[in-house]
């Protein structure tokens, strides 16, 4: 097929450049991420603390229509983590929150941040509390402490704030999200510990670990 001088310029880089925003202003190029960092904090997330009520969930919904609800949302998210990049890589980003803006302009980026951090509040409130309501009881159990809930330095409150404090703030000060790697292993091998020891107690014998 041949293309006509005006599909000719069209397709010119510095015309295309002048259809897009400017979303990027000069700016020193920042540090990447290591990909070790990367792919353990992306596995974090990935395997967070939703994996452990999955056994619940397949109970409740039966296993093949848990199978199929969960094939469609593996694939939902594959094919969004396919689309993602490509738009980046169209648009000329290396963000999230900047290839909005360039597909859908200042609004919707305003919304989106409005959103993440409406979500990120969310989620760091709801680990907060299971943390006040599980921590408690299992340390009085370690400590031999009958009565537990008569103690102040017990109460669900106490253990959020000092998990806040000293755990929760010094991770969130920290300049890159790359650092995070470190707490990102331990959060996986804490579940995946916390996943054989469910089974060493379901199965009342011992059971096979493995990795």
């Amino acid at each position: 097929m041949e293309i006509n001088h005006k599909d000719e310029r069209l397709l010119h880089d510095d015309e295309v450049q002048q259809i897009l925003p400017e979303v990027v202003e000069d700016t020193p190029e920042k540090k990447k991420a290591s990909v070790f960092g990367a792919f353990f904090n992306i596995t974090n997330c990935a395997v967070g603390a939703g994996i452990l009520s999955l056994p619940y969930a397949f109970e409740m919904m039966g296993l093949l229509q848990s199978l199929v609800a969960f094939s469609i949302f593996a694939m939902a998210s594959v094919l969004s983590l396919i689309l993602l990049p490509m738009c980046a890589e169209a648009a000329g980003t290396e963000s999230y929150e900047t290839t909005v803006r360039v597909a859908f302009g200042t609004v919707a980026m305003k919304a989106f941040q409005a959103f993440i951090v409406l979500y990120t509040i969310g989620i760091a409130v709801g680990y907060v509390v299971i943390v006040g309501d599980l921590l408690p009881p299992t340390i009085a159990i370690w400590a031999g402490v009958e009565d537990y809930e008569e103690l102040w330095y017990f109460s669900p409150w106490f253990f959020e704030l000092i998990v806040s404090v000293v755990i929760l703030l010094p991770l969130a000060s920290l300049k890159r999200l790359d650092s995070l790697k470190y707490s990102s292993i331990f959060a996986i091998l804490a579940k995946r510990l916390e996943n054989q020891f469910g089974n060493l107690l379901n199965g009342g014998g011992l059971v096979q670990m493995y990795f």
